[in-house]
């Protein structure tokens, strides 16, 4: 009598861990599924973003090639609201805004784009046209003046001369760095040739500024 009762107490006990174990992987169950639902729509929404991203920079770049960079410029920003990451739409935003002179936008932007991609040289070719336009819009902003009225090493704004110096030194490097990754290319040798002029203007420059 005593082993019926502790049989029939084991099998009590086994059919709770049953029940425990049963309720236990249906609970996985309903979590894998919960994943796997998520997985799949996290990918759709991925391709969906990635499919309306590239037909959005395949506008941008037909607006730009046509000279109209407002339309190109909203086309690509609304596709790096979809997908930052790519190089393409990064580098074609920097170049519109180029083209509109809106120097430090382009800076910003193909600064963004050389991240995601350093391999490319057409970054470079643009990152020193980039920087030497920021450079050109201090310069022309606060510095031009002072310097035509020869007041040059009085009254101006050394943070102003540290940018224009520093934007230029940047933009020779890019050229540089341009003309190394591509000597062949059908700009290379030119921009190289104006980045050595840019560093006598620079030498000129600092002379003019601070007698040094």
């Amino acid at each position: 009598m005593n082993d019926l009762q502790i049989n029939l107490s084991q099998i009590s006990l086994l059919n709770k861990d049953l029940k425990i174990i049963f309720y236990k992987n249906t609970q996985m169950k309903k979590i894998f599924k919960l994943l796997a639902l998520l997985l799949i729509t996290s990918i759709m929404t991925a391709c969906t973003n990635s499919f309306a991203a590239r037909k959005l920079t395949n506008s941008g770049n037909a607006f730009l090639e046509e000279g109209d960079f407002t339309q190109a410029i909203s086309r690509f920003e609304s596709a790096l609201e979809l997908n930052s990451d790519v190089f393409e739409t990064r580098f074609l935003l920097s170049k519109a805004y180029y083209s509109q002179q809106k120097c430090d936008k382009a800076l910003e932007n193909i600064i963004i784009a050389s991240h995601l991609n350093d391999s490319s040289s057409v970054v470079y070719s643009l990152m020193g046209r980039s920087y030497e336009c920021y450079a050109n819009s201090i310069y022309n902003k606060n510095l031009k003046d002072k310097e035509q009225n020869n007041i040059i090493r009085q009254g101006y704004n050394k943070r102003d001369l540290d940018q224009y110096i520093y934007n230029l030194e940047k933009s020779v490097d890019s050229y540089k760095k341009y003309y190394t990754m591509t000597p062949t290319a059908y700009d290379a040798l030119d921009l190289n040739i104006h980045a050595d002029n840019i560093k006598t203007r620079l030498d000129k420059i600092k002379y003019n500024y601070t007698g040094k």
